[in-house]
């Protein structure tokens, strides 16, 4: 063929899989004059497969035996599930990686889309350009590349990952080579705190998701009837609270109030009843910031993965509440199937969570106090916490609340700055919650149509058919396959979960088996528990 046929049948794979990408390579001009790394040629290895030959005429893979060459290099990452290929050349290696395992996936890098379009008129790749579980980037310093990873490496599904450079690629693009590895350094510790989370809480996550729909098919709140005129506060627990809280008793009939759980206790004590109570805290110690009853004029906001209990006992003391769908993966399929009301839990903060509500519900004039994201004045906590009830309670002479309060803040390494004479004490996951906090930006806001009775019964129906589904899809929905990757991660840090386990005739079995069986069990469980 020539080259301009090879161009087309892979520019043809390209446009119908990733329209972008093909979009960058039309508008890649005069390709054979522009001075970067490219690919110039094709040379006959000597058992006939074509070897693409870069501009300084070395063979980009063995000419004797390119198959051989990449089988053993892939020989090298048996147990790899994800690989960040930096290099495409020929693709040999990136087809005998997808060629072991059908749930393998990868990214395959180039030097920039000049380099890939040189290589795109030579060599028909259009086999690896249409497989959906390749995505190819071209530049390392790109939004695109710098998401590409973070969206489509998936730890509880794939297992293990490897950063695999084609050897001649590497040697005449170094520094493109140490851009993508540090790129991929820097997804993946994005990507192991986040897996790390979702396997401590997956399952409860689940299990919690599953009891408030139940309670939604019976006492979701309606849309809130609120002043968006007046100024919105939302209330953090941090230390800098006790100096707020004056101001708010005196300026109370001007505000309408959004407390986070962690600062209701405080606001309490000092007289304040919030209009808004949220919540995003799956953990059973969540319900230790509902022990008082809910004033009947207040509205609780809680997250699907949130502790069903304090729903139960908001409901109870007459309080309205609402269930809001937050960014686990199940609850928005849930959100999906029917509307619920949609809340910003991405950064792991419940008060950037309250920010989001207040914006969702119509108001512009936003304030945050007690949200220190810092150790402030010695203290983790502002007085009235529940922690404060607790230590308070719990201290003795030979252990008092300053030692206690201690042991809480310094249980992980911490890092320091003088404000105003003062040391204020950070830790890597207060600063985060600062950034998201400094980061965010509202987009979604509430309609009346997002507030309706969850039809429970309906959807579970349909989701125990989706997951039942997933043992012989060739092609899952990632739909169903997202919302119980959180599960597969608990799962496999239980110890009960196997990337590797093989069938009889030692090929890979369904990897999703086990999590499967899992969340039926826990669909059949938790549904009649609720």
């Amino acid at each position: 063929m020539s080259e301009q046929e090879i161009a087309a049948i892979n520019l043809a794979a390209l446009q119908s899989n990733d329209p972008i990408l093909y979009r960058q390579i039309l508008a890649v001009t005069e390709l054979d004059h522009h001075s970067g790394f490219r690919y110039e040629s094709i040379a006959l290895a000597r058992n006939g497969s074509p070897v693409p030959v870069y501009s300084d005429g070395s063979a980009s893979h063995s000419l004797f035996n390119p198959e051989r060459e990449a089988s053993n290099l892939i020989d090298t990452v048996t147990e790899t599930g994800f690989a960040f290929f930096a290099g495409i050349g020929g693709a040999f290696h990136i087809r005998d990686f997808l060629s072991r395992d059908s749930s393998r996936a990868c990214i395959a890098s180039e030097a920039s889309a000049e380099s890939l379009a040189s290589l795109l008129r030579l060599i028909d790749l259009s086999d690896i350009i249409a497989d959906a579980r390749v995505t190819i980037v071209v530049d390392c310093a790109s939004s695109a590349s710098v998401g590409a990873l973070d969206s489509r490496y998936l730890p509880a599904l794939h297992g293990n990952f490897r950063f695999i450079p084609l050897r001649s690629w590497q040697e005449r693009n170094r520094q493109t080579c140490e851009c993508y590895a540090k790129l991929v350094e820097v997804s993946l510790s994005r990507i192991s705190a986040d897996y790390s989370v979702q396997a401590h809480f997956g399952k409860i996550w689940l299990r919690n998701s599953l009891i408030n729909l139940a309670l939604a098919s019976k006492i979701q709140g309606s849309f809130p009837l609120v002043d968006t005129h007046k100024k919105a506060i939302v209330v953090a627990a941090g230390p800098g609270l006790e100096n707020e809280l004056e101001r708010v008793k005196r300026s109370r009939n001007s505000l309408v109030l959004f407390s986070t759980d962690t600062a209701w206790n405080t606001l309490a004590d000092s007289g304040i009843i919030p209009d808004f109570f949220v919540s995003i805290d799956a953990q059973a110690v969540s319900a230790s910031h509902v022990m008082r009853t809910f004033d009947k004029r207040m509205t609780v906001i809680l997250d699907l993965c949130g502790n069903p209990a304090i729903a139960r006992k908001a409901h109870e003391d007459g309080a309205s509440v609402i269930f809001a769908s937050g960014m686990h993966p199940f609850a928005q399929k849930a959100a999906l199937f029917s509307p619920l009301p949609l809340i910003n839990t991405a950064s792991g903060t419940v008060t950037l969570s309250a920010i989001d509500a207040a914006f969702s519900l119509g108001f512009s004039d936003i304030e945050s106090i007690g949200a220190d994201f810092a150790y402030t004045g010695g203290k983790p906590y502002a007085r009235g916490t529940y922690l404060s009830h607790t230590f308070g309670s719990t201290g003795t002479r030979v252990l008092p609340l300053e030692t206690l309060f201690s042991t809480l803040m310094f249980r992980t390494p911490v890092g320091t700055r003088n404000v105003l004479g003062t040391i204020t004490y950070t830790t890597e996951t207060l600063d985060r919650y600062a950034r998201s906090f400094s980061d965010y930006q509202g987009q979604n806001r509430w309609k009346q149509s997002d507030f309706a009775f969850f039809p429970f019964g309906e959807f579970l129906g349909k989701y125990r058919e989706e997951l039942q589904g997933l043992l012989s899809a060739t092609r899952p929905d990632p739909e169903i396959l997202y919302s119980i990757l959180p599960l597969a991660a608990w799962l496999s840090r239980s110890g009960r979960y196997n990337y590797c386990v093989k069938s009889a005739d030692g090929k890979p079995q369904n990897k999703l088996a086990g999590v499967i069986e899992l969340a039926l069990e826990l669909i059949a469980g938790y549904t009649v528990e609720s």
